[in-house]
Formats: structure tokens, C-alpha cells, sequence
């Protein structure tokens, strides 16, 4: 199931082919917004790392102020799959084992979404329960896949 979201869309679209030399419209956004706390840090800043990276957390909250929030958890879904291509095509191939903190801030939020926004309709919540299934992420994650699942389904009194 696909969304009718053109303004999410417009931002997330994987069709764009996101290569290593291309900055998308969403990365371009949370760089102008965001790139000092994710570069250049001091040694002392470097110390106080957990409180910074608390602070740090707050402030981003998964970018919602600045990027489209998704109205749907295809919405999510769809979301997810572009910052997962960028992840692949772009940021392995500049920073060896791929790991961006941009790009795990709002897809963390993201896995949030999924645990607490209920499905549109039934159909929805069957399309995201097997892109769920299909997703390596979430594969070694029970505890989160069963939350997620249990908001698809709906939790039943025991």
C-alpha cells in the first residue's frame, strides 16, 4: 500500500537515485539546521558526552520541526526505505561501515511511530506487518518487533 502523502512523498522518494555524490532535499535541510551537533566538537565537549548527547536528543527529536511528519505508517514505511537507501548508497562507501547518526536520529523516531500509530486500515496493517517480516532491522529486535506487531493487531485484554 502505497500513500497519497505527496508532501512526505516529495521529500522521501527513493526514485531519485540517491548516490554518493548527491545531498537530498531532506539531508540538505537537517544539515542546515543541525550539522554542529553532529561535527568539529571540542575534547571538553567530548567529556561531557552523555549529557551532550541527551541534550542532543531533545533538541533533534527526529527532525519533526523541519522535515514532514509522516500522516500514515505506510507513510513510515515509505520513509524508512528512503533513509535505508541512503544509508546503502551514499554513506557506506564515504564512511566505511555506514553508520550515520542523522540518519539513525530520525529513523529511530520512525520505530516510534511504528510502536504507537495505529494502521489507517486493516489492508495497511497487513502491508506493514510483511514489510516488517522483509526488514532486516528489526530481525534480531524482539522486543520491538512485538510491540510493533501488537500495535498493528491491537492489543487484546489477557
Amino acid at each position: 500500500m502505497r500513500s497519497n502523502n505527496n508532501e512526505h512523498n516529495k521529500y522521501f522518494s527513493v526514485d531519485a537515485g540517491i548516490s554518493s555524490e548527491t545531498i537530498t532535499k531532506a539531508e540538505r535541510l537537517v544539515m542546515e539546521r543541525y550539522s554542529n551537533m553532529y561535527s568539529n566538537w571540542k575534547e571538553k565537549e567530548k567529556n561531557y558526552r552523555q549529557e551532550m548527547e541527551d541534550l542532543r536528543q531533545k533538541e533533534i527529536a527526529g527532525f519533526k520541526n523541519i522535515l514532514p511528519a509522516p500522516f500514515t505508517l505506510s507513510d513510515v514505511t515509505i520513509e524508512w526505505d528512503y533513509w535505508e537507501s541512503v544509508l546503502r548508497h551514499r554513506y557506506k562507501t564515504q564512511n566505511g561501515d555506514g553508520y550515520v547518526q542523522i540518519n539513525w536520529d530520525r529513523r529511530g523516531w520512525l520505530t516510534d511511530l511504528l510502536c504507537v500509530m495505529k494502521p489507517v486500515t486493516r489492508a495497511e496493517a497487513l502491508t506493514v506487518c510483511k514489510w516488517l517480516l522483509a526488514c532486516d532491522y528489526f530481525e534480531e529486535r524482539d522486543s520491538l518487533f512485538d510491540r510493533i506487531i501488537l500495535n498493528l493487531v491491537g492489543e487484546c485484554e489477557e
